[in-house]
């Protein structure tokens, strides 16, 4: 028998089981229609949803949404621009016959923002008209992409008689040079159109002195009036080059190329720059390979070579043939190219001297009222191999073909100016030596100067470069790359961690420079520059630039003296490429962008040309990291150099220059 309170629990117990909450699910036969009718609304927005964006994507939701926020344009604008793109629509044949229905369908407010480009302004319009010169329609991207891409601007844009190459970069180049050109004849119309005060008044109202110098050397050069040889030979004299040609050994000969490299700025054998290190409270003299006359492959150019370069030559030196030149040039490109290794320190009394040639009396005179060089002083080469290289040059030829070899390239420096050295002054100012370029005698008087002053050419272009774009600019360029090769190296299982964090040190440790030396930019300091290297040159002729050569070397070399100028800058007006002037220094001319492309634009034709610029200078710093952190990734790197190197040489000549400057 159950109690009465365990009953009681077994009937509540019965009771729920009978009657079951609300919450609780219970199957009704009109269930099935809900559920049913719910699946089939699922299935009809998804099919509207497919039927407006997918098939008509411009009139689908999002489409709609932007031009929500599209509409607060006003009507004028709306008008416009509906002109602007129905101009655009007739030059763009196979309009795709939907989406005009559907542009009709649409009410006329959408109607315009159909219409409406992704930019509208001067530099866009120029931009795609640019593209549009280019693109060749009739080509299949697919099959030949370079065509497609490149076609029509190869035609419009071939070779010329003379040109060794034809690039957006020389193009851009060429455009720099006819901008500094029509500066430097502005200016000088000034002076000319002033009848009141003359030269003098409109140089102070124009308040730099650096012009005043530049200006007098460009129309001395532009005048035509040559020096003749005899009076030249005083400036030969002065270096101790009076005997040239020489048909015997000179003495000293170290000592006379130092003296050569001060005077004249003319340094072929090897670069030599002063350091300091700051840890050792030292000054370190630094040995490189110099910029050679020649490009690297010249040798592998037909119709070129020893004799045409002989003849040159011979024009220097008054008809005498100096057939060793030739191989001296070659040897010091050569030498150039295949300097591989790690740097080499170690003090001047452990350089390798020997009776030809001792590197005591060269750097002595090289800094004579520069610096104090002794046998303590230590000594950079750039690499071990360029070291032995050198060493095995200087040893090979002898000490009358080297000075001979300094005589010749002090007659390049000053050709433009003497008399009967027209050839010679092609040769000197070609931007591709061995091809007669077609360049005026204006270009010839400004590459003149910007070989032997190009921070005052520098500020010119700069002057009307300055509301184009800024050095922040170009820093959010160089930081995002840099962002973008430590992506790529992070993600490089083959390369150790250890090389990693090098390399990325190796490039947050870079000093990065943008357009122009920041001194430039400060009168007061330009001013003070340009009396420490045109101060007091009131001569004509040839004696106009002797002292502002001198002035400007003996700056290049105390650099790294507190004289509040950077004068370290390697890169030059017309320079269109990342520039590393050391190792750990990467210079960012201005030629490195266009001044024809603002705002959007800007971007749109900088991005895959001056960013990609920029990327492979960066990666160009992945070897020097592997000639320390990583042997055997700086071997495997060095392999595919020299693999693209041999590729390069043994590649059929396409083109061949038509015309190649010639000494008769």
């Amino acid at each position: 028998m159950l109690s009465a309170s365990e009953e009681s629990l077994f009937r509540s117990i019965e009771k729920r089981a009978k009657d079951p909450p609300g919450h609780v699910y219970r199957y009704h036969p009109v269930d099935l229609v809900i559920l049913l009718a719910f699946v089939i609304s699922v299935l009809l927005v998804f099919v509207g949803f497919y039927y407006f964006e997918i098939r008509f994507p411009l009139g689908g939701i999002f489409w709609h949404a932007a031009t929500e926020e599209a509409g607060n344009a006003t009507d004028t604008d709306n008008d416009t621009t509906t002109a602007l793109a129905t101009n655009a629509t007739e030059e763009v044949t196979g309009e795709p016959k939907m989406m005009l229905q559907l542009a009709d369908r649409l009410p006329p407010r959408i109607e315009r923002s159909v219409e409406r480009p992704v930019c509208d302004d001067r530099s866009c319009k120029a931009l795609s008209r640019y593209v549009l010169e280019s693109l060749k329609p009739s080509a299949d991207p697919c099959n030949n992409f370079y065509e497609f891409v490149c076609g029509q601007w190869s035609l419009r844009d071939s070779l010329r008689p003379g040109e060794a190459i034809v690039t957006e970069d020389s193009l851009r180049a060429k455009a720099i040079e006819e901008l500094l050109v029509a500066k430097l004849k502005e200016r000088r119309a000034r002076l000319r159109e002033d009848g009141s005060g003359g030269d003098d008044a409109v140089l102070e109202e124009l308040q730099d002195e650096s012009q005043r110098w530049m200006l007098k050397a460009f129309a001395n050069c532009r005048s035509g009036v040559k020096t003749p040889r005899k009076a030249f030979r005083n400036i030969l004299e002065h270096q101790g080059l009076g005997g040239f040609p020489f048909h015997r050994d000179p003495s000293r000969t170290a000592e006379m190329a130092g003296r050569v490299a001060r005077a004249s700025g003319v340094s072929p054998l090897a670069r030599v720059s002063l350091d300091q290190d700051i840890r050792e409270g030292r000054h370190v003299v630094r040995l490189a390979p110099t910029e050679q006359l020649f490009f690297k492959n010249f040798w592998t150019v037909s119709n070129s070579h020893e004799k045409w370069y002989s003849a040159a030559v011979a024009k220097a030196a008054s008809g005498v043939p100096l057939p060793t030149l030739f191989n001296v040039e070659k040897k010091l490109v050569e030498l150039a190219a295949s300097s591989t290794g790690e740097p080499l320190l170690l003090k001047l009394s452990d350089l390798n001297s020997f009776h030809k040639w001792n590197w005591k009396e060269f750097l002595r005179a090289l800094f004579d009222g520069v610096a104090n060089v002794t046998r303590a002083t230590y000594v950079r080469m750039e690499t071990e191999s360029f070291a032995k290289g050198l060493a095995s040059l200087l040893r090979s030829f002898r000490t009358k073909d080297i000075a001979n070899f300094l005589g010749y390239r002090v007659y390049l420096k000053y050709a433009p100016l003497l008399d009967k050295m027209r050839l010679l002054a092609a040769i000197s100012t070609a931007t591709h030596p061995g091809w007669n370029e077609s360049h005026t005698r204006e270009v010839t008087c400004l590459r003149l100067l910007t070989n032997i002053e190009p921070f005052m050419l520098m500020f010119l272009h700069w002057d009307a470069f300055k509301t184009s774009i800024e050095p922040s600019v170009v820093e959010n360029i160089v930081q995002n790359a840099k962002n973008t090769i430590l992506n790529f190296v992070e993600g490089l299982s083959w390369l150790q961690p250890a090389f990693k964090s090098a390399y990325e040190d190796k490039l947050q440790n870079t000093t990065c420079k943008y357009l122009v030396p920041f001194w430039l930019t400060n009168e007061d300091k330009r001013l003070r520059y340009a009396r420490t290297v045109a101060d007091h040159v009131h001569y004509s002729g040839i004696n106009t630039f002797e002292p502002v050569i001198q002035a400007v070397e003996r700056n290049r070399l105390k650099a790294i003296d507190d004289s509040g100028f950077d004068v370290s800058w390697e890169s030059r007006p017309t320079e269109t490429d990342p520039v590393w002037a050391t190792e750990d220094t990467l210079e960012f001319p201005m030629g490195l962008f266009s001044r024809a492309y603002e705002g959007d634009a800007f971007w749109l034709y900088h991005l895959p040309r001056a960013g990609v610029k920029v990327i492979t200078a960066l990666l160009a710093a992945l070897i020097e990291t592997a000639k320390v952190s990583d042997r055997a990734v700086y071997g495997r790197l060095l392999h595919a150099k020299e693999c693209l190197d041999d590729h390069y040489v043994r590649m059929p000549e396409r083109q061949t220059p038509e015309q190649l400057s010639s000494t008769r």
